[in-house]
């Protein structure tokens, strides 16, 4: 604007988010003034929405129709396609269309996400529907020319039978991919993408359109250019064509690129080189944030990657030079080695408590992790050693355990008499302030009194108070016998009644903002110490309440809570809305959203081989190479997958080092927890690319101390929590407990979920697959009674038919017992044919059984008993088991993640067998029989158990037994688990 007079009009700035396009024009305004408010500066998108809003009378035709065979069609007023949505579409594809890759029986939207994402990817790189089509018919072609046969062993080769797999399964994306922009153009939608595909049309086919842009924007800049798309660099192409040496200047460095899609970093400048030879390149080599020793390390890393500009293009030296304050830092980068995580987490604990008492600001500390689970994981310890901090990004709202419990108040005013789960769930949430002691003993006789009075309430105007019965009796009307009254209880179920009746009269806004307040939730979270936090997570809520509640104005209550199953069902995430940074908090995040960002003092977590390098995740649905068939790029591949991903992983890796300013530590482990097993790791591929540049840390040594200080963190007894009322209660059941394999196991795994599961024995609804396999083991009985009684092994009709009926009984939707009925028969004709001929009379079937160890009742029900030999009276116990087949080291707990409870059920089944008095049967043998197929082939793998064994056993029975009855129920320490669990909400209370 200086020095060529141009209009700020004249200048389209084009960045990748909406905050750095509000920084870029702060920081021109404090260089020119005011007349950076005149400069452009836009998203892509932003930029595309702006060109459809300037121009109306170019986009008149695009309005709402159905799509042509192109995937392209005409719409207006066009709405935005919401994420839930956009699911909801693909379920309906998938159920309509007559899919076999991309539709598994067990788990019909198995692919819906990736489907989701590759068509997603197709748009970003600009193929329609038709040119995927014409990449496939290549891709068809170029398969037949592959060698099918291995001339060694005369069987077809994997390679080509991978490629075929491959192939069909991208032959039926294509049929979602044209059945979604059909449905989009029904619905009068667009999604994301779409945006700048709609304006890259138009351009193309719209001349004098085209030439406006031309004529007006004389100058491009495009900033962090290395991520940009395919789309998007045609869209600039388009614009920047009428020009020779047009006037573009982009900003990027391919060292940063971890946003591209199929790794194709080098592609956009190769692709700026070719198209524009007189191109200059100017190399910013002077670092303005890190210190030297950081560079150097940093240098050091990327070195090893071979898609850099400077190993391509000549003349071209990337330079690491420290200019900033922290240049002379003498800080050397460390290398910190734990014996366990535990350890390691301990350390940045310690380490950045060092730093607050030494005064540094927490902003300035960040740690970094790979995955999410692991930020989570670090955000729990930062919450026990009381360290302020915020989750970059915002968290999930819908993850958070106060609006988890306000959103299940919601559920249960929409569906007051359909789940006795989540009416104990909600009976028992503390905003709601009632009486602990009536909770529980309400629940410890029988809840359904509870669902009865209901009932009554809306019956009578003058309804009893809520009561308790001698002999669990039920309420009845007209026959109602005091012994104990609830009022709070009472009370709280007419004003659910109230809400109820108040949710059909009044908007969804409305209504949420009425049960906030007279719920006493808001009050609640206003007396609580992290108050700001909790309000900005409810206000996000409400903002999302009010933006549907805007677009679907009839939305009610039921709707509401459908759309949150939905969101939950596919794992979306409800953003919290970030209304102020905290001034003194560390900074947690995934080095994904380090990006951008700068720091004193970084750790980064957990730096071994699968987590930072060979981080192999497999594509459910693979794409062709995309970069071979873009009509912008060059045909040259320079890197095969293998070596893609791994220089992938470091410039992710090279990102968090380079947001360090003046310190550096790089953390890992020997061993991790996984599954309660230990599970040995090596330190990351990049440690050992830069170990002669750090300095090398053993914290194993104070390990002790480290573990002595997390057992003092982790206490929390159930009696430590509870009122000495609770305490008395589980003492009550535990004297009348009868421990099985299922319990012990469930207390192995978590024993505050043993205490809600089996002490409590809070009501659940059973999930479909447990329901199918209630009905094959169901079958299966009365098969073998009918068996044991004629002396005939029946036909496979009895077998089929059965399930059937035992199917039908079962709590599933009509889709589900659908799905699970074809699945059944199919798996139960399957095992009856290949086992028909083998097939033995059984002695028992369903057999209860239960005895004393020493003072310990157990017991268990044992599916099928055989004779081994009947005259020594030797026996074979069988267990069945429905779904995924598991291998003898699986069983046995020797696998990564098995746990090791189906040997640990075996074993206690043979022990169960010897203690039990009158059963005159010796066990020889406990055999799995796997019910399904793998590959055609079915498996059962036998065990014949060893003395040391059942020893090992009553040992751990008799430790964990006495646990129980000293209420020792502990939260598991491995937060992982927790993510999934039915009870985490009242865990957490």
């Amino acid at each position: 604007m200086k020095q060529t007079q141009t209009n700020p009009g004249n200048i389209l700035a084009l960045t990748f988010t909406e905050s750095g396009t509000i920084a870029m024009k702060k920081r021109l305004a404090e260089i020119i003034g005011n007349t950076a408010y005149f400069v452009p500066i836009y998203t892509f998108h932003g930029f595309c929405n702006q060109i459809i809003k300037e121009y109306p009378d170019k986009f008149i035709d695009l309005r709402h129709s159905s799509s042509d065979e192109n995937g392209e069609w005409n719409f207006t007023e066009l709405q935005a396609l919401s994420d839930i949505e956009k699911l909801e579409i693909f379920e309906k594809i998938i159920d309509n269309l007559n899919l076999k890759e991309l539709r598994p029986i067990k788990a019909p939207y198995y692919y819906l996400h990736a489907a989701g994402k590759n068509i997603q990817n197709l748009k970003r790189e600009g193929f329609s529907v038709k040119d995927f089509e014409e990449i496939l018919i290549q891709e068809q072609k170029n398969l037949e020319n592959l060698p099918k046969i291995n001339e060694k062993t005369n069987k077809p080769l994997a390679a080509y039978l991978q490629k075929e797999k491959q192939l069909a399964k991208n032959l039926e994306l294509l049929e979602i991919y044209q059945s979604y922009q059909n449905e989009l153009g029904a619905r009068g939608r667009f999604d994301y993408e779409d945006m700048i595909l709609f304006v890259i049309k138009k351009l193309i086919k719209d001349a004098e359109l085209l030439s406006f842009l031309q004529e007006r924007f004389q100058y491009i800049l495009i900033d962090e250019y290395q991520d940009t798309n395919n789309a998007q660099n045609e869209l600039i192409t388009l614009i920047m064509s009428f020009y020779e040496t047009p006037n573009l200047f982009v900003v990027g460095d391919e060292d940063q690129s971890i946003y591209r899609f199929q790794g194709a970093n080098l592609e956009n400048f190769l692709y700026l080189h070719k198209l524009y030879p007189n191109l200059q390149y100017i190399v910013l080599d002077e670092n303005y944030r890190s210190s030297t020793k950081i560079l150097d390390t940093a240098k050091t890393l990327i070195s090893n990657n071979n898609q850099r500009v400077e190993k391509v293009l000549a003349n071209i030296e990337k330079k690491f030079l420290a200019k900033g304050e922290f240049k002379n830092e003498k800080f050397i980068p460390k290398i910190i080695y734990a014996k366990n995580d535990s350890s390691e987490k301990f350390f940045i604990i310690q380490e950045i408590q060092k730093l607050q008492k030494e005064g540094v600001n927490l902003s300035e500390i960040a740690v970094f992790c790979r995955r999410n689970s692991d930020v989570f994981e670090m955000e729990e310890l930062c919450k026990r050693a009381n360290i302020d901090y915020q989750l970059e990004g915002g968290i999930d709202i819908l993850q958070d355990n106060e609006i988890k419990k306000l959103i299940k108040l919601f559920k249960l005013i929409a569906n007051l008499e359909e789940d006795n789960f989540l009416f104990f769930e909600v009976l028992n949430f503390d905003f709601l302030n009632l009486p602990i002691n009536e909770v529980f003993e309400v629940i410890s006789n029988d809840l359904s009194q509870v669902k009865n009075l209901l009932k009554l309430i809306k019956e009578e105007k003058d309804a009893p108070q809520l009561t308790l019965f001698e002999n669990n009796s039920s309420l009845e009307k007209g026959n109602v016998r005091r012994t104990k009254e609830f009022d709070a209880i009472t009370t709280f179920l007419k004003k659910l009644i109230f809400w109820q009746n108040l949710s059909a009269n009044r908007t969804l806004s409305e209504f949420f903002e009425i049960i906030v307040k007279e719920s006493g939730f808001l009050d609640f979270i206003l007396e609580k110490d992290n108050q700001v936090e909790l309000l900005m997570r409810l206000n996000s809520l409400f903002e999302f309440v009010k933006d549907i509640n805007r677009s679907e104005h009839e939305i009610n209550l039921k709707n509401f809570i459908e759309r949150l199953g939905t969101m939950r069902k596919y794992q979306l995430t409800l953003r919290e809305r970030t209304f102020y940074h905290k001034d003194q908090a560390v900074r947690l995040m995934t080095a994904h959203k380090a990006k951008g960002l700068e720091f004193e003092h970084v750790f980064i977590y957990k730096c071994i081989d699968t987590v930072w390098g060979n981080n192999s995740v497999r594509e459910l649905i693979q794409l062709p190479d995309l970069n071979i068939y873009h009509k912008l790029k060059n045909k040259e591949n320079y890197s095969n997958n293998e070596s893609r991903n791994i220089e992938d992983e470091r410039r992710l890796f090279y990102v968090a080092i380079t947001r360090a300013k003046k310190s550096l530590h790089l953390t890992y482990s020997e061993k991790y927890i996984q599954n309660d097993y230990e599970k040995f790791a090596v330190p990351s591929l990049f440690l050992n690319e830069i170990e002669n540049l750090c300095e090398k840390e053993n914290i194993s040594e104070i390990e002790n101390e480290i573990l002595e200080k997390l057992k003092l963190n982790l206490k929390d007894k159930i009696e430590n929590n509870k009122d000495k009322s609770i305490q008395e209660f589980a003492k009550d059941k535990i004297d009348k407990f009868t421990l099985s394999v299922t319990a012990l196991n469930t207390y192995l795994l978590c024993p505050r979920k043993f205490f809600y599961n089996n002490i409590l024995r809070l009501p659940r609804a059973k999930p479909s697959y447990m329901a199918f396999g209630t009905a094959v083991h169901k079958a299966l009985e009365i098969f073998f009674k009918e068996f044991q009684k004629t002396n005939f092994l029946p036909d496979l009709k009895l077998l089929t038919e059965t399930f059937e009926k035992a199917i039908q009984k079962e709590t599933l939707t009509l889709e589900e017992k659908n799905r699970w009925t074809k699945k059944g028969k199919e798996i139960l004709t399957t095992y009856f044919e290949n086992y028909k001929n083998e097939f033995k009379k059984p002695i028992f079937l369903e057999k209860f059984l239960k005895t004393y160890l020493e003072d310990i009742a157990i017991s268990g029900k044992l599916d099928k008993i055989e004779y081994l030999d009947a005259e020594k009276r030797t026996i074979k116990v069988i267990d069945y088991k429905t779904g995924n087949q598991k291998t003898r080291n699986e069983i046995e707990g020797l696998t990564q993640n098995a746990t090791g409870d189906l040997k640990r059920q075996i074993i206690f089944y043979k022990l169960l067998t010897d203690l039990t008095p009158g059963f005159l049967f010796d066990t020889k043998q406990c055999e799995f029989d796997f019910i399904e197929p793998k590959n055609n082939k079915f498996r059962k793998e036998s065990f014949e158990i060893k003395i040391e064994e059942i020893e090992e056993l009553k040992i751990l029975i008799k430790e964990t037994i006495v646990k129980i009855r000293n209420l020792e129920f502990l939260k598991t320490q491995d937060v992982s688990k927790c993510q999934t669990c039915e009870f985490k909400n009242i865990c957490k209370r």
